[in-house]
């Protein structure tokens, strides 16, 4: 694989993009398990897709054969997305992005994405964020992993490291969604893996930068909502500040008929409010010492 350094978001979402959004907004195959025949299919579209010559389908096939015999979800997709558009130029060569688990000791250093922020829990009557991110290169590109974190050290260095200004208001945690850093990647025998130090090199704090300014703006879709707490998704809105659009359902714990669930959480039995209402009460304690 390249050299973390050389790195280059812009083409990398440029072909990220093109790969999920050509299989998730046609639903093909989503639902489906990617069994032998229709992995091969799978396979033959994607490399026509990305216009490999016959000769690369190999590299291809043995990049994704960790995927074989798992439902087909949008999750899924993100995944396959972020392995073959950040190891291209090694398929396109010939070799295979094979999955890797192994970290040295010190860790690995690898451009990240937070993909979603979520009250957690109170402990010692400290309120915690639970962050879901994705690796998007290296060894481990397409990784997802999640992380539980101080919510006042989110709000303050977490959000200053990844370029929100050191003075003012502090950002809401749904509003790092989306920004970029590099975190050193370390292997937690009870955890899995986990970010120990973070930084953001000047571009991705420049992307970081035009993601705030694009959500200060008026809605797209002509919303009353902020993006903080707009209830669609970044799969249906660059701007979202969680991953899928929440649906309405009655809620046994607060008996509202509206109340918000992700989807993606199938066997949730209360919906997102109740469940962090601890953490929030927790929070808004914390927050006067931090703004």
């Amino acid at each position: 694989m390249p050299p973390i350094s050389a790195f280059d978001f812009n083409k990398f979402n440029a072909r990220r993009l093109r790969i999920y959004a050509s299989y998730v907004l046609h639903n093909i195959d989503t639902g489906r398990v990617l069994d032998p025949p229709l992995f091969k299919e799978f396979v033959e579209r994607l490399r026509k897709l990305l216009k490999l010559p016959v000769a690369r389908e190999g590299a291809l096939r043995d990049s994704l054969f960790e995927y074989t015999g798992i439902e087909l979800t949008e999750e899924v997709y993100a995944r396959i997305a972020v392995k073959i558009a950040s190891g291209y130029d090694e398929i396109r060569a010939g070799r295979p992005v094979l999955p890797s688990n192994s970290l040295p000791a010190g860790g690995l250093w690898f451009p990240i994405e937070v993909a979603e922020m979520r009250f957690d829990a109170v402990v010692n009557e400290k309120s915690y964020v639970k962050m879901t991110a994705l690796i998007l290169a290296g060894a481990l590109a397409g990784r997802m992993f999640t992380q539980s974190m101080p919510a006042k050290s989110v709000s303050t260095f977490f959000a200053t490291s990844l370029g929100w200004p050191k003075w003012g208001a502090r950002p809401a945690h749904s509003e790092l969604v989306l920004m970029l850093f590099t975190g050193r990647v370390v292997g937690d025998p009870r955890r899995g893996i986990q970010v120990d130090e973070y930084r953001c090199t000047a571009s991705q704090l420049k992307r970081n930068k035009k993601m705030r300014a694009v959500r200060d703006e008026p809605c797209l879709k002509d919303c009353r909502y902020q993006c903080k707490t707009c209830p669609i998704g970044y799969s249906k809105c660059p701007r979202g500040t969680h991953r899928y659009t929440w649906v309405t359902r009655l809620c046994p714990s607060c008996k509202d008929e509206r109340a918000i669930f992700d989807p993606a959480e199938l066997n949730a039995q209360v919906c997102l409010l109740c469940r962090s209402r601890p953490a929030r009460g927790a929070w808004a304690d914390e927050r006067r010492s931090v703004t």
